[in-house]
């Protein structure tokens, strides 16, 4: 496999739903990337585009099938660390997203492509990270495996795959989802109503996906080796990262437990927000004693510390940079019994 059959056999799909300014802005730079690079780009959506993006661009589809009902009490944001999983605000859009990746294989098998790439929009790799993926994909021999995936643990012996930027065969994935007709049978694959992200799905739906000779599952994640500032920014519930022009940290919640009222946890995501301080220090304190201490927070990725309580306690977080306190975060352990958000271990 060379670089001249990879680009004439493979379609980059690109899946977006942008909803501000800045993810039509993120948008047009995935796209203008793939382009510019030498790909054909299929477009998808369950938002409408408007149609100067749709004059650069190979293929569109859109589509009204935008159910986010797989959660009944508002929206959800899906976090995975440390072999737990966490409920938290945002929009879930894991069902949608999954219809236009078959929308759009749909079509591209139909055009005789071999296989893709797939981006969430705002995957805007420059240059170098371009040439780098597509340096991973032949070494890999990309387009004679079924799937390619990044694995985003720390621990090889935990499996999640990336579904940011992914990538196989055509025909391979088009079988492999196209049982999945309505959020019935998406839900039905799971089993549990909490479980029900992408990454879960390839993981439940491809056996010994970190095994199969006939697919790729690399231990690496796409912040291991993207230098762009501008990849996944807008991958977070309250905002877009635009760099240079963040007003907020990081993710962090103090939460219940599932099923025990006596434990409590703390979860702290520094994915997008790795650039924003060279170093960040956090400490927590229960009833205004400090009870942990992290140092550079920003040599990790995820941070999921539990703690025992009692309804009496009251808890804050502080996060620092040189000294100086950037974000803090006060709760009462009521407030976190009465919340909705919560850890299960799994």
């Amino acid at each position: 496999m060379n670089m001249e059959n990879l680009k004439e056999n493979t379609c980059v799909i690109i899946g977006s739903y942008p909803t501000s300014l800045e993810h039509n802005a993120m948008l047009n730079l995935t796209t203008f990337a793939a382009k510019k690079n030498g790909y054909d780009v299929c477009l998808v959506s369950h938002q409408p585009l408007s149609t100067d993006i749709q004059k650069h661009i190979n293929y569109y589809i859109y589509s009204d099938e935008n159910d986010t009902s797989l959660i009944n009490s508002g929206d959800v944001h899906t976090i995975y660390a440390n072999l737990r999983f966490v409920n938290y605000c945002s929009n879930y859009h894991s069902y949608p997203i999954l219809k236009n990746i078959q929308n759009a294989l749909s079509l591209l098998k139909e055009k005789s492509y071999t296989n893709f790439i797939y981006f969430e929009s705002d995957e805007f790799l420059n240059k170098f990270d371009f040439i780098n993926l597509e340096n991973k994909l032949l070494e890999n021999d990309f387009l004679n495996k079924d799937y390619w995936f990044m694995n985003e643990c720390y621990d090889d012996q935990q499996i999640f795959p990336v579904t940011s930027i992914f990538g196989g065969n055509i025909n391979y994935f088009y079988n492999l989802l196209k049982n999945i007709k309505t959020i019935e049978d998406y839900k039905n694959i799971f089993g549990n109503p909490n479980v029900t992200t992408l990454e879960f799905l390839f993981h439940y739906l491809i056996p010994d996906i970190d095994k199969n000779k006939n697919g790729c599952f690399l231990s690496t994640r796409p912040r291991d080796w993207v230098t762009s500032q501008w990849s996944g920014i807008s991958s977070v519930n309250f905002g877009t990262a635009i760099p240079g022009y963040r007003d907020f940290i990081t993710y962090r919640a103090l939460v219940r437990f599932h099923n025990n009222e006596n434990k409590i946890a703390h979860l702290i995501d520094l994915n997008t927000f790795r650039y924003l301080y060279s170093k960040l220090d956090m400490y927590i304190y229960k009833n205004d004693v400090l009870i942990l201490s992290i140092n550079d927070l920003s040599e990790n990725y995820w941070y999921l510390n539990d703690f025992d309580t009692n309804i009496e306690d009251v808890w804050k977080i502080e996060i620092k940079s040189d000294n100086n306190i950037v974000n803090v975060l006060n709760k009462t352990t009521v407030e976190i019994l009465n919340s909705e958000d919560y850890v299960i271990e799994f």
